[in-house]
């Protein structure tokens, strides 16, 4: 199977029904005021017309602002692929189980990208790669498509997913950040090439083991909810094996020297 194709026709509904059949669970995610907001979910119910998201008990809250007509994304995970596609919201209902949050019901998406899941498994930056990452407070989505010139800070790619990376930082800018913290982010994964626009989720800030930097980790939101982001979506899966392949390819380079060193 290739990184990544994508389903369309029958073969939507023929999916989601699968994993509505399955109570799959999923990742909704949506846009309200400028941020991202992810919602849990489970499906649990499609048909060619519709899909029926209920919410979970441990997350029995509605949505933040969401509404009718609302474009949201829906992610979830089947065997050794991830699939994504965008929707719609057309209504709500209430849940046979009293103990969720409610239902909320899409359209059924006219197509579904299936992508390896490998491609969320984390790689190292190459060592002869020196990547640097801009990033700065709330996203640049916010009627910009572009990072600010100034109120940015600057760290270093330690390594990365199709689902998120960890960046190091200088320990002085610490303060500046928190966990749950939503921040626009620009990096450029190899020399000459355009750079690259995400906006990611903090999810951790720790020490590095040698106290020298803090690592941000950090979780990229919303590219599933629109085809311009599935596109930048698909060019982080090519840089994720770009950066697997130098890596092995040097790995084998090293062990070869080592040979000869013995030799």
């Amino acid at each position: 199977m290739r990184e990544h194709d994508a389903i369309t026709g029958s073969g939507t509904s023929d999916l989601m029904v699968m994993a509505a059949g399955k109570c799959t669970p999923a990742v909704m995610t949506h846009i309200s005021r400028g941020k991202w907001h992810m919602t849990k979910v489970n499906l649990v119910y499609a048909d060619s017309n519709a899909i029926h998201l209920e919410i979970p008990q441990k997350d029995h809250h509605h949505p933040v602002n969401i509404r009718v007509d609302q474009p949201v994304g829906l992610s979830f995970k089947h065997d050794y692929c991830k699939y994504i596609c965008d929707s719609v919201v057309t209504g709500f209902e209430p849940s046979t189980n009293m103990d969720s949050g409610g239902v909320i019901v899409i359209a059924s998406p006219q197509r579904v990208d299936r992508l390896q899941r490998r491609n969320f498994y984390r790689v190292t930056v190459p060592l002869n790669l020196n990547v640097r990452a801009l990033f700065w407070h709330r996203g640049y989505k916010d009627e910009t498509n572009s990072m600010p010139e100034e109120n940015y800070w600057q760290g270093r790619l330690i390594d990365l997913s199709a689902g998120g990376m960890q960046i190091g930082i200088d320990p002085m800018i610490r303060s500046n950040f928190s966990q749950g913290q939503i921040v626009g982010l620009q990096f450029t994964p190899m020399p000459y090439e355009k750079p690259i626009l995400l906006e990611c989720q903090i999810r951790h800030i720790a020490p590095t083991v040698d106290g020298a930097m803090i690592c941000l980790g950090l979780q990229i939101v919303g590219l599933e909810a629109t085809a311009e982001g599935r596109e930048t979506l698909m060019g982080l899966c090519e840089v994720v094996k770009t950066y697997y392949n130098m890596n092995h390819d040097a790995g084998i380079a090293q062990a070869a020297d080592a040979l000869c060193e013995l030799e």
